[in-house]
């Protein structure tokens, strides 16, 4: 099941935010399912549409809107979308089913294998990746067209008002005054707030791309490696003479450097991918990730940063990687770590000089 959220960007516009809400519903954080859809459609006032797969379910389709409106009563369901219909009798008895309960249906969509987005691990294949995206963009909008309400979805769509102090500031503190970031298919895990948030505090922000072989702008004070999918480029970045010289001459210079997750991974001494060939890495950090026995990772956690000279105080982020983790002795941990449920992890990440750098990914500042 997905669930959307719909809300127009101003009064005086016609363009719409589409939110798009990861597993369920109701899924978060927590044995209360903290942060989940339903709390940032409530948070925001916006109404909630669900597309329900109904692929061998026919008038099953209601428990899901009817669970929502039980658990939840105060959200605005707008109604469904059926996804992966069969047949004219499937659509039929699934669309009767509910309206009989008083849900409305918003359209469908039909079982079509054109409409799947290739997966690799950590999600979906990126748009950059993939060569058929435009196809599948346009095969599927018309689709859409043609058989889902969007005139109905799109009168229905709330304005969102919503002041400062109805949400805590980032916090994540600028890691310099000019910060050289990562940022192309191997390092495509940044988020745009916390750069607003750090160009607010007066840092500019410096993009460069390590796969077109570029490295960080000499003026750079500090260097990002986001999280991405550098395991899918290994040979390459290693190879790329301008990023890993104008890597080590930041680190030479002292900048601070961070990585996070697949930043976090290039930082370290090598790579072994899952066939067992090693890859050297910078060599920044004394670590070593492996892809040969995978394991998963997921979920939201609180950090408590631990003895060092640039990360102070707590924050709130989230965990997803599938590779594991080699330490060499006499290293220092970045951060404490709990997750959502409280329950204390093992200390994570590693502090080596100015270089730090963890699989963890940085949200906010912890404003408990």
């Amino acid at each position: 099941m997905v669930n959307s959220l719909t809300a127009k960007e101003s009064s005086d516009s016609q363009s719409i935010l589409l939110v798009e809400g990861a597993m369920g519903v109701l899924d978060g954080g927590g044995r209360q399912g903290r942060g989940c859809v339903a709390d940032l459609a409530e948070i925001l006032s916006l109404p909630i549409v669900l597309v329900v797969d109904v692929n061998k379910q026919f008038h099953s389709v209601t428990l899901a809107p009817l669970g929502l409106l039980k658990a939840r009563p105060e959200v605005n369901l707008l109604g469904v979308i059926l996804n992966k219909v069969g047949s004219e009798r499937h659509l039929s008895g699934a669309r009767e089913s509910l309206e009989l309960h008083g849900v409305n249906c918003l359209g469908w969509l039909p079982k079509n294998e054109e409409f799947k987005i290739p997966e690799r691990h950590l999600g979906l294949v990126l748009p950059e990746d993939n060569p058929s995206i435009e196809n599948y963009i346009e095969a599927l909008s018309e689709q859409i067209e043609e058989t889902v309400l969007l005139d109905s979805i799109l009168e229905e769509a709330s304005d969102i008002s919503l002041s400062e102090a109805q949400y805590p500031r980032v916090g994540v503190e600028p890691l310099g005054q000019n910060i050289a970031i990562a940022q192309d298919k191997a390092f495509a895990f940044h988020y745009i707030h916390l750069m607003n948030y750090w160009q607010g505090k007066g840092a500019n922000i410096l993009p460069f791309s390590p796969l077109a072989d570029e490295g960080p702008d000499e003026n750079a004070d500090a260097v990002f490696l986001p999280g991405g999918y550098p395991e899918l480029h290994l040979p390459q970045l290693m190879a790329n003479s301008n990023f890993t010289s104008g890597m080590k001459i930041m680190h030479d210079n002292n900048a601070l450097i961070y990585g996070e997750c697949g930043g976090f991974m290039v930082l370290g001494e090598a790579v072994i991918d899952a066939q067992g060939h090693s890859h050297r890495m910078l060599g920044f950090l004394k670590h070593t990730t492996s892809f040969q026995k995978p394991k998963l990772h997921l979920g939201y956690r609180k950090f408590k940063a631990l003895t060092n000279p640039h990360f102070q105080g707590g924050f709130m982020g989230h965990e997803f990687h599938y590779s594991t983790l080699e330490v060499s002795q006499g290293t220092q941990n970045l951060f404490q770590v709990e997750d959502s449920f409280g329950n204390k992890l093992p200390d994570a990440g590693l502090v080596e000089g100015n270089v730090l750098g963890s699989y963890h990914h940085l949200i906010c500042a912890d404003h408990a």
